[in-house]
């Protein structure tokens, strides 16, 4: 697995970006249907934007990142659009 993200900071706590991976599956699957399908080894690849802040709330402080990446190349493995939010805070 590979991910990549190149990112701008814009100020205030703004950023926004390009975010990408790459899976890849290293060894076959098992089971009825993977021997049907001929060990079923896959991979996919996707890219999307991204937008973070960090910043504080009342003292404390925090960060949020919203990103959307869409897999536009895959081979036997389900693929679509994968939507990631984070929070997180550091209390003291």
């Amino acid at each position: 697995m590979l991910d990549l993200l190149a990112l701008k900071r814009l100020g205030h706590g703004w950023g926004v970006g390009v975010t990408g991976g790459w899976i890849q599956q290293l060894g076959n699957d098992t089971g009825l249907a993977a021997n049907l399908l001929d060990g079923a080894k896959g991979y996919s690849v996707g890219l999307g934007p991204m937008v973070m802040w960090n910043g504080k709330f009342d003292k404390t402080p925090v960060s949020a990142t919203l990103r959307w990446v869409n897999e536009f190349a895959a081979h036997a493995r389900p693929s679509g659009n994968a939507v990631q939010r984070s929070f997180s805070a550091t209390f003291e």
